[in-house]
């Protein structure tokens, strides 16, 4: 059976994510696309650790919902909560 994964991805887990590719690909061997979903600024650490496998697919998160950003997310919890330092 194959399925999809979804991987948002914050900076702190691009710290490790070179290490981890391998075990995804192990381990998620039936995954027909795996989605890494992150800001574009990191894209181009993404791009070079994916580039041989064809089914990873990255995507930016301020792109995936037209007119939701990480920034118009974190304004509702500001303003009820206080600043929103995990929002996403």
């Amino acid at each position: 059976m194959k399925y999809d994964v979804i991987i948002p991805m914050a900076f702190n887990e691009l710290m490790f994510i070179d290490k981890a590719l391998p075990y995804i690909e192990q381990n998620l061997i039936d995954a027909d696309k795996i989605y890494l979903i992150t800001n574009k600024r990191y894209f181009g650490k993404l791009e070079k650790l994916t580039r041989r496998h064809p089914r990873y697919v990255i995507l930016d998160e301020n792109e995936l919902v037209p007119g939701m950003t990480f920034s118009s997310v974190s304004i509702s919890p500001n303003n009820k909560y206080g600043k929103a330092i995990r929002t996403g």
